[in-house]
């Protein structure tokens, strides 16, 4: 019996000392955690800070170059507006009244329509005022950009130079009336902006229809609280799709990834959608991993930028 008590004791100061053990190594990983977030934090308030200054520098030489922000103007002025209650042409009305400072390069616009068709586009300019605009982030959805197209920088984020008033309609090289966006929300304004093929018997309703795109435009560049509330049904149309497009691009990507491992870790993402959009960590590469816990703390998959 001695012996069968003494194996007891000897085994319950072996589990004491276990459990002793595993308290620690789990207020170790505890530990390193924290230091994780806490470095995120500051990795993520450093980045605001750095692309504010970079706006603020950006608004200085739009202002000395311009002497007006142009539609930038308008920034924060319709985030708190009550929704507009009416609908069909009353809405419109109402929509009009509302966005009226946003109506001179919707009309010119529809002026321009047979006058221009084709022009000359100058791509070392655009090059140089697209590099003096960007703040690093997309002027719609504030993703990361890249300036290239190479493995690791997917075709999605690249940074694009967009013409408020298109420049197949008459819009000039002036700073004040251009944005710096990515491909993919850039591909998605050319699929929403109403095409008059569509419209061939009736080219008034096409150019009501231009005209309208034109002013959702802008406010989509100044304000998404603003285009979500007056211009819901284009609004949703526009993540729609672009959120579709783009993973279309990302699942023809993950396909051509040579390394089992890594295109196995890549199936679990997916290209960020609304849901992401104040999500920092998604910002950073521009994908998810869908699941709840990684929207709340972050994920840890490498989405293909090295």
């Amino acid at each position: 019996m001695g012996k069968k008590v003494g194996r007891k004791i000897l085994y319950s100061s072996n589990s004491i000392i276990l459990k002793e053990l595993e308290r620690k190594a789990r207020e170790e990983e505890r530990k390193q955690k924290k230091k994780i977030k806490q470095k995120k934090k500051i990795k993520s308030k450093k980045n605001k800070r750095f692309f504010k200054k970079k706006k603020k520098r950006i608004e200085k030489m739009i202002i000395k170059d311009s002497e007006t922000l142009g539609y930038r103007s308008f920034e924060g002025e319709f985030d708190d507006l009550r929704p507009m209650f009416q609908t069909g042409e009353k809405h419109r009305i109402e929509m009009l009244e509302r966005y009226k400072g946003l109506r001179e390069n919707a009309a010119t616009a529809v002026k321009n329509i047979e006058k221009y068709t084709s022009r000359k586009r100058y791509q070392a300019k655009n090059k140089k005022i697209r590099d003096q605009l960007s703040s690093g982030l997309c002027d719609i959805c504030n993703i990361r950009m890249t300036r290239t197209a190479k493995v690791g920088h997917q075709p999605w984020h690249r940074e694009t130079l967009e013409h408020v008033l298109d420049h197949d309609l008459g819009g000039s090289l002036k700073k004040n009336e251009l944005a710096v966006i990515c491909y993919a929300c850039n591909q998605t304004l050319g699929h929403q902006k109403p095409k008059l093929s569509n419209y061939e018997n009736s080219n008034d309703i096409y150019k009501k229809e231009l005209y309208d795109f034109f002013i959702f435009k802008q406010v989509l560049l100044i304000s998404q609280d603003a285009a979500a509330r007056d211009f819901n049904p284009k609004f949703l149309e526009f993540w729609g799709y672009r959120h579709n497009h783009a993973n279309i691009l990302h699942k023809r990507a993950v396909s051509l990834i040579k390394d089992q491992k890594k295109r196995r870790l890549q199936k679990e993402t997916v290209y960020w959608s609304l849901d992401c959009f104040n999500h920092s960590h998604c910002r950073e590469c521009g994908a998810c991993n869908c699941t709840v816990l990684s929207h709340e703390a972050g994920h840890n998959i490498t989405y293909f930028i090295d």
